[in-house]
């Protein structure tokens, strides 16, 4: 959820802060303050939900002690920390979902995607927790979530306007659907899983009969080139614009007819992406396997200047499947952590899955 919001104001006061370092003089840090809350640049200050101390719990004891969907929820309830997807599930078959957290209840046409400028816009309290959307055995017999959408727009608040895309859960659910069967190693083997259904349908319209390398090549022209046209007379350039839902776009544009194309003005579609091969073909990695160009490489922190001591603690360059709109979402410079398999029938087996490889 989205649960900060900027505005464009003067600074109110100045707070001194003073912070405790062992065996040196306490060093002063200076805080200007809005009426709205610390100014992270001058004249823009900060409302998040994490600078009231009273909204920093986690009921941990209480959500582990839970014994059925009601104490769940109850447990859940409670839950004033960063907002979450929390996933269900018991020994009697039944799971569920719900979103937890804090949602700013915004004024009627405010969805915190922008800066305010005027003096309104104050936050008017916080959804009540029993109000917080959930879901419970659904029909399909299985639930799906991947950092994508999970809250729609008959939901009566404003929630985010920032989703990751549908890649990833679409993969997760095409498999899930495909089997009635699945023990922890299956689904072990599915969070491993590298297959993108963005890339698929990209390279399906843009490059048939290309390697996932070369598909993710021309996905990266394709983005920048478009971007370029796009923001041309602003002043963004294209390495300003980040959304983690752009997947829906970019393949919206790639599918879109030449004739819409010249209709808003991008020019000649069959030349564009032309280039945009032409320009793809043109790296050093276009012939690799992408494992090799997907490489991590990871620094211990006694190696990160080079050296005797990264040779000595830094470990083997790591090549990995996956990728960014993966099921197992590596990068070479980010990735999930662990992910966990709990089999209810041995609970001793359940298993943390390490996509990393430490």
């Amino acid at each position: 959820t989205d649960v900060q919001d900027l505005y464009r104001e003067s600074a109110a006061e100045l707070r001194v802060e003073h912070i405790a370092v062992k065996g040196s003089p306490p060093l002063e840090f200076r805080v200007a303050h809005g009426p709205h809350g610390p100014q992270v640049r001058p004249g823009l200050s900060l409302t998040w939900t994490a600078l009231d101390p009273h909204n920093l719990r986690v009921p941990s004891r209480a959500l582990t002690t839970a014994t059925d969907w009601a104490s769940f929820n109850r447990a859940a309830d409670g839950w004033l920390g960063p907002a979450m997807n929390l996933v269900y599930a018991d020994d009697q078959g039944h799971i569920g979902w719900r979103a937890t957290g804090l949602i700013p209840k915004r004024e009627p046409g405010d969805d915190g995607s922008r800066v305010h400028l005027g003096p309104g816009g104050t936050w008017r309290g916080y959804l009540p927790a029993d109000e917080m959307p959930r879901l419970l055995d659904p029909v399909e017999g299985y639930i799906a979530t991947a950092n994508n959408r999970t809250i729609g727009t008959r939901f009566p608040h404003p929630v985010t306007t920032e989703w990751a895309g549908t890649s990833r859960v679409t993969r997760i659910r095409t498999q899930l659907a495909a089997s009635t069967t699945w023990t922890a190693e299956k689904t072990e083997l599915l969070q491993r899983d590298g297959g993108s259904t963005f890339h698929e349908a990209l390279g399906r319209t843009l490059s048939p009969g290309l390697t996932f390398t070369q598909w993710e090549l021309v996905r990266k022209a394709f983005r920048s080139e478009l971007l370029a046209r796009l923001l041309t007379g602003s002043s963004l350039a294209p390495g300003d614009y980040h959304w983690q839902g752009e997947d829906a776009w970019i393949l919206a544009a790639a599918q879109a007819a030449p004739a819409q194309w010249r209709q808003v003005g991008l020019g000649d579609k069959a030349a564009f992406l032309a280039a945009c091969q032409a320009e793809a073909q043109a790296s050093r990695n276009w012939g690799r396997p992408w494992p090799e160009v997907n490489e991590l490489r990871m620094k211990h922190p006694f190696g990160l200047k080079g050296g005797p001591l990264a040779w000595l603690f830094n470990p083997p360059a790591l090549r990995i499947a996956g990728s960014g709109k993966s099921i197992r979402a590596l990068t070479g410079i980010h990735g999930q952590s662990m992910r966990m398999v709990v089999d209810f029938s041995d609970l001793d087996r359940t298993r943390l899955v390490l996509p990393l490889g430490e």
